[in-house]
Formats: C-alpha cells, sequence, structure tokens
C-alpha cells in the first residue's frame, strides 16, 4: 500500500471519529435544550399549582364567608375575581402538554371545578333571597368544594412536582452517560491515535531509516550496498532508484580504479627507465656536466621520485580497494614500531627533528599484515617530520593503557566489539607542528584532501597517504584518527584490537631506543 493512500485512510478514520463525536454531542446538548424547556414549563405549572392556586382558593373561602357575614358586595367582587383568575390558570394547565400523571390528577378538578365555579356565580343571589341559615348553609357547601378543589389542586401539583423530579433525573442520567461516552471516546480516539500514528510512523521510519544506512553506507564508499525493495510503493520506488543509483556509482568506481591502477602501472615502467637515465648522465656516465647542470638534474630525479612515490600509492589504494587479502600474521608490534622508528632517523629530513620512542616494558603481539601495518606508521612518521618545525621532537608511543577519549573513540568507530579475546593497543605519533583545524580532522582522511599547511609543504604529495592509512587500519578491525596536541601540535591515534602480552624476553642490545639521531635528540 503506498504511503498516499496510508496517510489517507488514517486521515479518514481520524475525521470520521471526529465527526462521530461530534454529532453525539450535538444531540446531547439537544437533548440538555429540551430537558431545560421541560424543566421552565414544569416548574411553572408547579409554582402555579403548588402556590397561586392554593392562595386563590384560600383567598376564595375567605372572602366568601365574609361576604355571608357582612353582606358587603366588595367581597363577593373578590370571590368572583379569584375564580375568574383560578379558571383562566386551570384553562392554561388545560391546553398545555401534561404528563399522563398530571392529566389524570387534572381531571377530577375540573370536573369539581365546574360545579364549584356555577355555585360561586350563583353566591351573590343566594345570598340576597335567602334566609340567613339557608345562606350560611350554602356558603358551607361551598367551602366543602373548595376544600375538595384545594385537595385535588395539590395533587396536581404533586404530580408536576413528579414529573419534575423524573426529568431532572433523567436530565442528571443523561449528563452522566454524555460524560461516559465523551471518557469513551476520548480514550479510544487517543488510543486509536496512537495505534495509527504507531503504525503509520512505523511504516514510514523503517524504510527511511533503511536508506540513511545505504545513504551513509555509500557515502563511505561501499557502493556494493542494497537497499531491500519491499515495503510502500513509493519506498520501493526510491529503493530500486537507488540501487540502480549505486550500481551505476560502484560500475564507475571500478572503471576508476581499473583506469587508475593500468595508467599507474604502465606509468611506473617508462618513469623508472626515465630516473635510471637521469641518474646516469647526473653521474657522468654520458660526459662530463657542470653543477648547473647537475643541480637541474637532481631536481629532475627528486621530481620523478616524487612521481614515483604517487603512483606507488594509487597502485596501493587500488589493491586495497580491490579487497585483496593482506598476509595476517601475529607481529611484534614493538619491534615492528622500532623499525619504523630507525627507518624515520635515517632520513635526511629528520636531521633538523628529535624523534623519541616510548615503548611499553613488555612484548606486544597482534595480529597483523606487518607490511600494511609498517606502511601506516612509516607514513604517520613522514608526516610528523614533514609539518614539525626545527628543535622540535616528534613522540612514538605504544601503551595498552588507554584514554578516556580513546576508548570513547574506539567505541564509537566500533572497534570495542572486535577486541576479541585480548586487549586493545594504541600507537600514538605526535608531532609539534601548526596543528589541524577541528573542521578538518576528519578530511585530512578523504581522499586527494590536503590542508592548507600540507600544500604549502615542501615536497607535499598528492593527498592519498592518510586514506590509505585508514585503509589499511581498518582491514585490521582497529581505527585510525587525529587529535590535537596540547600545546601545539598533532597526535593520530591507531587503535588495534586483541593485542596480547607474551612471556617476557630480553630485549636486543643496541636497539633505537638506546641511540640518539644525528642531532643529538634520543630516539
Amino acid at each position: 500500500m503506498k504511503v498516499a493512500t496510508r496517510l489517507r485512510g488514517a486521515f479518514a478514520i481520524y475525521i470520521a471519529l471526529l465527526a462521530l463525536v461530534a454529532l453525539y454531542h450535538m444531540r446531547t446538548i439537544q437533548r440538555a435544550v429540551a430537558s431545560g424547556h421541560a424543566l421552565s414549563e414544569l416548574s411553572s405549572r408547579l409554582r402555579v399549582a403548588s402556590t397561586t392556586q392554593v392562595d386563590r382558593i384560600a383567598q376564595m373561602n375567605s372572602d366568601a364567608q365574609k361576604f355571608v357575614v357582612t353582606r358587603d358586595r366588595g367581597y363577593l367582587r373578590k370571590v368572583l375575581e379569584s375564580s375568574r383568575a383560578y379558571g383562566a390558570d386551570l384553562a392554561t394547565f388545560d391546553s398545555v402538554a401534561l404528563t399522563p400523571a398530571e392529566r389524570t390528577a387534572l381531571k377530577p378538578l375540573a370536573a369539581d371545578w365546574r360545579v364549584a365555579a356555577e355555585k360561586l356565580a350563583r353566591l351573590g343571589a343566594v345570598v340576597a333571597t335567602a334566609p340567613p341559615a339557608s345562606a350560611e348553609a350554602s356558603v358551607s357547601d361551598l367551602q366543602r368544594d373548595l376544600a375538595q378543589i384545594r385537595t385535588e389542586t395539590e395533587a396536581l401539583a404533586a404530580a408536576s412536582q413528579d414529573a419534575m423530579t423524573r426529568e431532572l433525573n433523567d436530565s442528571e442520567e443523561s449528563a452522566a452517560t454524555a460524560m461516559r461516552v465523551a471518557w469513551f471516546a476520548a480514550i479510544g480516539a487517543l488510543a486509536l491515535s496512537i495505534l495509527l500514528s504507531a503504525l503509520l510512523a512505523r511504516s514510514i521510519i523503517k524504510p527511511l531509516q533503511r536508506l540513511a544506512d545505504g545513504t551513509r553506507e555509500v557515502s563511505a564508499g561501499r557502493f556494493g550496498h542494497r537497499l531491500d525493495v519491499t515495503g510502500p510503493g513509493e519506498f520501493a520506488q526510491v529503493s530500486r532508484d537507488f540501487n540502480s543509483m549505486v550500481a551505476r556509482l560502484d560500475e564507475l568506481d571500478r572503471m576508476k580504479r581499473e583506469f587508475a591502477e593500468k595508467v599507474s602501472h604502465d606509468l611506473k615502467t617508462p618513469l623508472s627507465s626515465m630516473q635510471e637515465t637521469i641518474s646516469a648522465v647526473a653521474d657522468g656516465l654520458a660526459g662530463p656536466v657542470t653543477p648547473k647542470q647537475r643541480q637541474l638534474l637532481e631536481m629532475n630525479l627528486e621530481s620523478g621520485q616524487r612521481l614515483s612515490t604517487m603512483l606507488t600509492k594509487l597502485l596501493d589504494l587500488s589493491r586495497i580497494e580491490a579487497g585483496l587479502e593482506p598476509d595476517f600474521q601475529m607481529v611484534d608490534l614493538i619491534a615492528l614500531v622500532r623499525r619504523s622508528v630507525d627507518r624515520a632517523v635515517a632520513l635526511p629530513s629528520s636531521r633538523a627533528v628529535g624523534i623519541r620512542f616510548d615503548e611499553p616494558g613488555q612484548r606486544l603481539l597482534v595480529r597483523a599484515d606487518p607490511e600494511g601495518l609498517a606502511q601506516v606508521v612509516d607514513n604517520l612518521l613522514e608526516n610528523a617530520i614533514k609539518f614539525s618545525p626545527n628543535e622540535s621532537t616528534v613522540v612514538v608511543a605504544v601503551t595498552q593503557d588507554l584514554s578516556a577519549n580513546e576508548q570513547a573513540a574506539g567505541a564509537n568507530r566500533g572497534v570495542k566489539a572486535r577486541l576479541g579475546g585480548g586487549r586493545a593497543v594504541v600507537v600514538r605519533v605526535a608531532d609539534e607542528g601548526a596543528g589541524i583545524p577541528d573542521d578538518e580532522k576528519e578530511r585530512v582522511f578523504e581522499r586527494f584532501y590536503q590542508t592548507e599547511a600540507g600544500r604549502s609543504a615542501r615536497g607535499r604529495g598528492v593527498g592519498l597517504g592518510l586514506t590509505i592509512c585508514r585503509e589499511i587500519v581498518s582491514g585490521h578491525g582497529g581505527a585510525l584518527w587525529v587529535s590535537d596536541n596540547e600545546p601545539r601540535g598533532s597526535i593520530f591515534h591507531i587503535l588495534l584490537p586483541g593485542a596480547v602480552n607474551p612471556p617476557a624476553t630480553r630485549h636486543r642490545e643496541g636497539t633505537s631506543a638506546d641511540t640518539e639521531s644525528s642531532h643529538g635528540a634520543p630516539v
């Protein structure tokens, strides 16, 4: 399923859920409004029945009694006014929607009131024409009817009160139900949102993570990496396009390596012939040469040697990238580093720079390619000498006591997982040169990259030495990086896993650790 389809489906479910919740709440609000109207009408009827009508009955009873006693026509008018008001409100009751209980209570009340209303209408004539005893009897009969009506009015009020109580209970129950439904809907919506978001995010994040991992692999130069083409439609297409791109890059990289290897190999033979010819001419085999001519020939020979070194490095890099298996064996790391230091001391460029080797008190064996590892140490020493000022000292140290920063750097580069049964060992090459800026500490290991100091150095190379060194160290399961040397300069760290300590043996006498460099600095 495509990502766009998944997104549309998820949002459709969200919208449908929100619409259902909104519809339910609208209906709940409508019921609440209707309940409010019903309660208002019940309250009005209850007030009239329980208070106003009862007071009118009491007033009619009192005014009728006073009229009989005093024969004052003012009391008769009051009786008739109260009677008309009572009848009007009773007619209003009959015209509105009542509950069944109210309708049942209203029926006898309306019948009795019609009888009482006729008696009240004849009250004036009865009192005026009948003897006092007869008039009092008529009033007593009317009072009995009013008492019955009052009882029935109170029954109607009680029915209205019961209806109001039931409406209040129904309203409270509806509110509680709405509250529960709202909580369930909110919790369900939240759970569904989390579930759908998690599923949707997982379906997107996993392919993106694979794509990011593949991009890192390709950026590191591993063009054999391929992505799985399963998954959503868009990501499957992106994976196919990515694999096609990487395959093309792999082909171009292979063609580039083959071209560099072929050109480098084809150039070495004529270049060696040119160097031999120049050397022979400089030695006077073709006839006498002047000092000026000798100087020019030596400069030409030096340039040829530099070019030969560059071609050798190109061939070494091609061999490493071709995946040729090195010859791994158990190597005495101390002796290997000591031989590299001896070779560095013999270089003409080291006459103005001191070299000190801080070797441990015991031997260290590592499983390594001796030629490749020696090439790494030689290259780092040559660079340290090249960029060190006169009268400074290059310090080489081999130790199993890793600093916290070295342990962290090794873990970040995956060395910790490959330590094997032995401990890790680190070879440090520290100089007192200009140092390397922080933003270039990783770039110096890129192909053909050179710092500003490297581009301005005498006899600068082509920018492949550190690239080859890192490839060799990575092939040993180790790591190579650079850090700052305090107060100035740089330290190159070679971290190798699986170092072991053999039984102690006596070192050979007269090693480079006991000699001095050409200008007196300890080696």
